[in-house]
């Protein structure tokens, strides 16, 4: 997982050349926006889906509990 929100990174740890420009055609800055980007964005989609789930579940636990 590292790796794939940060490439490179592993490489340059151990001493491997990497030019990220030439592998991604991207500046790393660039990638890292759109990357973890994503990530908080599929993070508040995901809390956002909990959140409803749970609404959900304590309006249908009322309703079963009201009967």
């Amino acid at each position: 997982m590292w790796s794939a929100l940060f490439p490179g990174v592993l490489e340059q740890l151990v001493g491997i050349d990497y030019v990220f420009h030439d592998v991604w055609g991207v500046s790393r800055a660039v990638f890292e926006a759109f990357t973890l980007g994503t990530v908080a964005f599929l993070l508040i989609v995901g809390v956002l889906g909990v959140a409803v789930a749970r609404r959900q579940d304590a309006a249908r636990d009322a309703a079963y509990e009201a009967d």
